[in-house]
């Protein structure tokens, strides 16, 4: 059975979801702050506050609530992630990363952890790494592409990245190897299909290459990545 604060919140809640699609933002800010004043150790109107924040770019406050948030429930997982997110959106990605290790080292992952929570810290991982690569510091890059992997083996987003990455640098096995394991379980994944092209291409078999795109532009003629590619390298 739900708690009166459990249900409180929830109908709070409700309320700032409202306030936040009309982009009323000081009315859920002052509806929160109202609460809080009577619950100082919630985390979640602490985090939810944060949300707020963060909606309106004020990134230092949203940092202070999530902290808060976190300090009231170690475990507290979505309110780790956001403040990760805050961080790396300032490009402090030294701290975002403090912050996963941690969240590492406090909550016990196990088969009892929600999958969806995983795949979110997996996804953070991803966002840094790109990071990482845009200030050319690539094997940053790479550990957070792992990373992301360890929580979520099947997050394509990440092994594209890897791969892609991998290719960068010349590995080009290493990155065939990547979009492989992405087909296998992903098999309409486009954009692994056209980097699967660039890696037989860059191997010297062009006419591998060509048939990997021309076969996806039948599959999926609305591709303009796969007809991209096909025009750039084969023209």
């Amino acid at each position: 059975m739900m708690s009166s604060l459990q249900n409180e919140f929830s109908i709070v809640k409700a309320k700032v979801d409202i306030y936040l699609g009309m982009g009323r933002y000081d009315v859920a800010e002052k509806l929160l702050k109202s609460f809080l004043e009577s619950h100082r150790a919630n985390a979640n109107f602490h985090n939810l506050l944060g949300v707020v924040y963060h909606r309106q770019s004020k990134f230092d406050e949203a940092i202070q609530e999530f902290q808060r948030a976190i300090s009231h429930d170690a475990n507290f997982i979505e309110a780790s992630l956001n403040l990760a997110a805050t961080f790396c959106d300032l490009s402090q990605y030294d701290e975002a990363q403090k912050v996963f290790e941690k969240l590492k080292t406090t909550c016990n992952f196990s088969n009892r952890t929600p999958v969806s929570f995983l795949e979110k810290i997996a996804i953070q991982h991803v966002t840094c790494g790109n990071m990482y690569e845009q200030c050319s510091m690539d094997g940053e890059a790479v550990n957070e592409y792992k990373q992301a992997l360890k929580l979520s083996p099947k997050l394509s987003s990440a092994r594209l990245a890897l791969s892609k990455l991998h290719l960068k640098q010349g590995k080009i096995e290493e990155a065939k190897r990547e979009l492989e394991e992405i087909l296998k379980y992903e098999p309409s994944f486009v954009d692994a299909r056209a980097w699967q092209g660039i890696v037989y291409y860059k191997q010297g078999d062009v006419a591998k290459a060509k048939e990997i795109w021309e076969l996806s532009e039948q599959e999926f003629p609305n591709s303009p990545s796969l007809s991209a590619f096909r025009e750039i390298y084969l023209q």
